[in-house]
């Protein structure tokens, strides 16, 4: 049938990481179009429209195809919610690749591609019921979110974003704290269908204090040091408790020293107080906490 050999080319698209599949498949959706609103399946177009999206170079067809998922007003589901991820994704690279803006023209580009739709991808994953089992997608809206903000990543900019990276923090911890704890490890299936608990989703500890970390460097800009601080300690925290289970993971001693220069930067307006020898410690160096506080 037509559905299944839509589903091939863009499995085979997306396996073998090639154009000449998505052209076929594409061209598939031009000629039956008009078939999306009953034979074919409407998630055909948003499958297609990830793939193409993540190999490059046929945004055309990203847009078509996810003007014509728009055009059959599903009901909210996952794929409503990717669809508006991939659409965040085009309107972003809109900007920052076909059009080359800068300043305050790609600010407004971005915060378009995050308000109208990155925002409304949120606000559908974590509503009810849905917010029970779609923390896949909140993860993958926060991941969107980082490639999307990147270019405002710096002094004078990021504070533009610091509410957005609020609210997709706080839905990622909201996702992360619902992974089942010792305790509930035991639990019968029953007993956990029954509290209403989430399908719970991993978070790496370390994506959430890069996140912590970039709020803090957002909240600096925005002149609001003590909340700065408070997200650095946080991001500290979370590292502390993994190194406590994780002896010998570089990825979590880079993120550590990341994390103590951040914390450091930021104490230098009060002073190194105790900072510098915790810094010390945690390094091992009787100098680290020294050459971080050096003016």
């Amino acid at each position: 049938s037509t559905d299944l050999h839509l589903r091939y080319l863009i499995r085979y698209a997306a396996d073998r990481r090639s154009h000449k599949y998505v052209d076929a498949a594409f061209a598939i959706i031009e000629d039956s179009f008009d078939r999306f609103a009953g034979e074919l399946s409407p998630e055909l177009l948003v499958l297609f429209a990830e793939v193409a999206s993540e190999l490059r170079g046929r945004e055309a067809a990203v847009a078509r195809a996810l003007e014509l998922f728009d055009r059959l007003h599903t009901e909210e589901d996952q794929f409503v919610v990717r669809a508006l991820l991939v659409r965040c994704v085009y309107e972003s690279r809109l900007g920052l690749e076909t059009c080359q803006l800068k300043g305050l023209h790609l600010l407004q580009q971005l915060r378009f591609a995050l308000d109208t739709f990155l925002l409304k991808a949120l606000a559908l994953a974590t509503q009810k019921p849905n917010d029970e089992r779609y923390g896949f997608l909140v993860y993958n809206v926060s991941v969107v979110f980082w490639d999307t903000i990147r270019p405002l990543c710096r002094m004078g900019w990021q504070r533009h974003v610091v509410e957005e990276t609020s609210r997709v923090l706080e839905a990622l911890r909201t996702v992360a704290k619902s992974l089942p704890s010792a305790g509930d490890k035991g639990k019968s299936k029953g007993a956990a269908a029954a509290t209403g608990s989430a399908i719970p989703v991993a978070v790496d500890a370390t994506w959430l204090a890069e996140m912590l970390l970039n709020l803090a460097f957002g909240l600096e800009d925005a002149g609001r040091e003590a909340e700065a601080v408070k997200k650095a300690e946080e991001a500290n925290q979370l590292i502390d408790e993994q190194l406590k289970q994780s002896t010998g993971n570089k990825d979590l001693a880079r993120l550590r020293a990341l994390v103590l220069s951040a914390r450091a930067h930021f104490a230098r307006k009060q002073g190194p107080g105790k900072l510098r020898e915790e810094i010390d410690k945690a390094s091992g160096s009787t100098v680290a906490g020294a050459g971080l506080f050096c003016p």
